[in-house]
């Protein structure tokens, strides 16, 4: 069976399959300031691990920078680049946000890799990138304390600003797929308790996510990342054409229950048991566990966040050779 773009068309589609897709991410610290290098990384990456989805995985900045953000890799075990400065510290503040042209600046520098990396890959592997959604744009320009006292004494200067970032994020959706992508994978950083009650995402963060899908829909594999624990899955389980991915810790749903609802799910081993000391077999026996427990249609085997610098390369040959393993019994019925 060929992989890649069929087997994840089958696998969403509902078809009975005896392999299950997978794919896996890292991100590339200082690489990731150049198109270039950007893209070589993810081609390098993808050409050692021969994931059936490739995803360009610039910083978390990368659409801040043009903002007037500043911010450094200070040798983060994932790779991520810490924050230096504060954007926002007023409510006048956010009337203030510039618009911006995706084409442009840091952000057009980035979305450059994606060309490069598409025209080097052949049709039948799907590309995807990292959008990050508007109310963790705001978080970061403003930090969370900051962003929840202007949300309880000033909400109409929130909302403004949120506004201007998703009119950003939507001009940066519409020139990703001009560049042929498959999808993007919408990272809402802070859907889970520790940021926000559900009623205050639903009124402040839900609305952007849902017009970023809406730009990315009609592609094939739209994702819906929520990172860490808690996560507010509820929210997003009725929405069309996407997979969520998340950690699969007890804190968050069963990726069956999820399954069972019709929501298509992409989860794995969590980043810390992927970095631990532990034998790779303890890696392959988490993979096992959820292959056993999501048999069926719309499941994507993946880590539950971007893989630790430090991991080797043969322990993602483990996970990955978990997913690749035929096992007839995840046929249904």
């Amino acid at each position: 069976m060929r992989r890649y773009r069929e087997l994840l068309t089958r696998v969403l589609g509902g078809e009975s399959v005896e392999i299950c897709p997978v794919f896996c991410w890292k991100h590339h610290p200082e690489l990731d300031q150049n198109a270039g290098t950007l893209a070589a990384a993810t081609l390098a990456f993808q050409e050692r691990f021969d994931c059936d989805l490739v995803k360009v995985s610039p910083a978390s900045t990368y659409q801040l920078r043009d903002y007037g953000l500043v911010d450094a890799w200070r040798n983060d075990p994932v790779g991520r680049r810490s924050v230096e400065n504060v954007v926002v510290q007023t409510p006048e503040d956010w009337f203030g946000l510039p618009r911006l042209d995706p084409r442009t600046g840091f952000t057009g520098r980035l979305v450059e890799a994606v060309g490069l990396v598409r025209q080097a890959l052949p049709a039948e592997i799907p590309v995807t990138i990292t959008v990050f959604d508007p109310i963790f744009q705001a978080v970061t320009l403003a930090g969370l304390e900051c962003l929840h006292e202007h949300m309880r004494l000033a909400p109409e200067a929130v909302m403004a600003g949120l506004d201007r970032i998703l009119e950003n994020s939507l001009d940066l959706i519409a020139v990703l797929r001009s560049e042929a992508i498959d999808g993007i994978f919408l990272a809402s950083q802070q859907a889970l308790l520790q940021a926000f009650s559900a009623e205050e995402y639903i009124g402040f963060g839900l609305p952007g996510d849902q017009a970023c899908l809406a730009a990315a829909a009609g592609l094939p594999f739209n994702m819906v990342h929520l990172h860490g624990s808690a996560v507010h899955a509820a929210l997003f389980q009725d929405v069309p054409g996407i997979m969520l991915h998340y950690d699969a810790n007890p804190t968050n749903p069963r990726p069956d229950s999820l399954l069972a609802r019709g929501v298509g799910v992409s989860t794995g081993p969590s980043p810390t048991l992927l970095a631990s000391d532990g034998p790779d077999a303890a890696v392959t026996a988490a993979c096992e566990a959820l292959l056993e427990s999501c048999k069926g249609r719309s499941f994507v085997l993946s880590p539950g966040c971007s893989v630790p610098l430090a991991v080797e390369a043969e322990r993602l040959d483990a996970f990955i050779a978990a997913a690749r393993t035929p096992r007839p019994d995840r046929a249904f019925q």
